[in-house]
């Protein structure tokens, strides 16, 4: 069976990043803060993704949600938001955040997802567009251990 996973955030790194999930055959719940891309990419997908209406919606559907956002106020509008991810935490839902933040804002996501009963794993990423299209980010990984096991596999 096809593992669905989610993913907010499809600017210039996110849309490369669910590209490259989709070409090793994971199916994408999405949510984007400009609908459109969500909905192009659902369009384009061949059912393999579908666009959400919340990051809420995204996790609650997902054991698995990755999430690469550009600035640290969209990251923490975003998790906040009514209806965001952190609203969509729960028991055992994960979450992989690919933002280069602060470490305050980092401890921060990571306390809130943990109180909530979530995990998490903070990913940022060196590299740029082209890369993340090719599959050639370096993730510099840190949090919970067997989240970070499960997604290197």
């Amino acid at each position: 069976m096809t593992e669905t996973v989610g993913f907010i955030g499809l600017g210039h790194m996110g849309e490369g990043m669910s590209r490259r999930l989709l070409g090793i055959g994971k199916k994408l719940i999405v949510w984007n803060r400009s609908e459109a891309k969500a909905k192009a990419l659902e369009a384009e997908s061949k059912g393999a993704v579908k666009a959400v209406s919340t990051p809420a919606a995204v996790v609650r559907q997902c054991s698995v949600t990755y999430i690469m956002l550009s600035t640290p106020e969209a990251v923490r509008s975003v998790y906040t938001m009514p209806e965001g991810v952190l609203a969509g935490v729960s028991n055992s839902k994960a979450i992989i955040d690919c933002a280069t933040l602060a470490v305050k804002d980092m401890e921060y996501l990571a306390s809130e997802v943990i109180m909530r009963g979530g995990r998490f794993v903070e990913a940022p990423v060196s590299g740029s567009k082209k890369p993340a299209a090719d599959g050639q980010l370096i993730f510099l990984a840190a949090g919970d251990a067997g989240l970070y096991a499960a997604a290197a596999a």
